[in-house]
């Protein structure tokens, strides 16, 4: 099965099912590290990922949860405009607001490239920085 970017499969393997979602996207804010009560690390970061062209083009917000050891290393560098490929389980938590039920789509984070480079810094590969060397 090939993984289809942006999309959720859900496939049945051995009676077991397959939630993954994989999805490209830019941080809309810094992502916020926060510790449990009893002391696991948290990422917190929204991905904001654009569909269509035009007139049609709509972006969706996904929350995603990055926890244990790389949220702490990796704090530092999910910052606002961040180009990411974010792989992870798809989950639908329910909370209460103002009396009213409702439902916040989230990402449970299992792994993420850095996309493009950081901000500043050219994409340029090093065959192209003016290098005599030939990188094959």
């Amino acid at each position: 099965m090939v993984p289809i970017p942006n999309a959720a499969a859900q496939t049945k393997t051995k009676g077991e099912t397959m939630n993954t979602l994989i999805i490209t996207g830019n941080l809309g804010r810094d992502a916020e590290l926060k510790e449990t009560a009893n002391g696991k690390s948290v990422l917190n970061f929204s991905l904001a990922n654009s569909l269509g062209y035009g007139e049609n083009k709509k972006t969706q917000w996904i929350r995603c949860n990055l926890w244990g050891d790389r949220a702490a290393k990796l704090a530092n560098h999910l910052t606002k405009g961040t180009k990411l490929l974010v792989t992870g389980e798809l989950q639908l938590r329910e909370y209460e607001k103002d009396g009213e039920k409702k439902i916040s789509v989230e990402m449970f984070v299992k792994d993420l490239e850095f996309m493009g480079g950081s901000k500043g810094e050219s994409s340029d590969s090093p065959a192209d920085s003016g290098s005599d060397s030939i990188p094959f």
